[in-house]
């Protein structure tokens, strides 16, 4: 059995918390200097960002209303943010945008758009995305089944530390799926899930 790498991560929420008091700050606060960040960039005449963080704010916020923190939830908002960071080619906000379109999430359903939009993040080396498009390739939605490509990007996921993708390695190892059939690497990929600090989508929060 393979883990689906979408869904809520209910981790992610607390470790947004921990970030905040941490930091001597309040969800709200963090929210609002998030809206000001993330909406100076439009207010540039070519309405593009002018550094890497402003990029990454917009992506950020998208999480913010993902998940309700320091505001109400808010899908469509959540996704239109996704949507920018992505046409900021930010990696971490294509996967969102991806996933916001397998699921639906604020938008309506497309799964080519979802493929497409997982494809340009992992080709752009996010982890997560990664992950996402390896089980697109075992599962064989809207793209060609292919379960040697779906065990190579499990395995660049995993090396980079994705939790869900890590498990995935251990069942394709136990089962042959994509590989050979190898119980030693299983049993290690099981070990290296079982220890795992914390998932790779909070790494965004050392950046801030």
């Amino acid at each position: 059995m393979v883990v689906d790498p979408g869904g809520r991560d209910e981790h992610l929420v607390e470790e947004i918390k921990k970030w905040c008091i941490r930091n001597n700050y309040t969800q709200t606060d963090v929210f609002e200097a998030l809206v000001d960040q993330a909406t100076a960039s439009l207010n540039n005449d070519d309405h593009q960002p002018r550094s890497q963080q402003q990029k990454k704010f917009a992506c950020v916020l998208g999480i913010f209303y993902h998940y309700g923190i320091g505001t109400q939830l808010n899908r469509k908002e959540s996704f239109q943010w996704y949507a920018l960071a992505a046409n900021y080619n930010d990696p971490f906000g294509m996967n969102q945008l991806g996933w916001c379109y397998s699921i639906p999430f604020g938008t309506n359903q497309d799964h080519e758009k979802a493929i497409y939009w997982t494809k340009k993040s992992a080709h752009l080396g996010n982890p997560s995305g990664a992950c996402n498009l390896a089980y697109a390739y075992q599962r064989g939605t809207k793209i060609e089944k292919n379960e040697v490509k779906s065990f190579r990007w499990y395995e660049y996921a995993a090396n980079a530390g994705v939790l869900n993708a890590q498990v995935n390695m251990a069942s394709c190892y136990r089962v042959g799926l994509g590989t050979f059939k190898d119980l030693h690497e299983a049993l290690k990929w099981y070990r290296s899930a079982s220890k795992h600090p914390k998932h790779d989508n909070y790494l965004w929060l050392e950046e801030l």
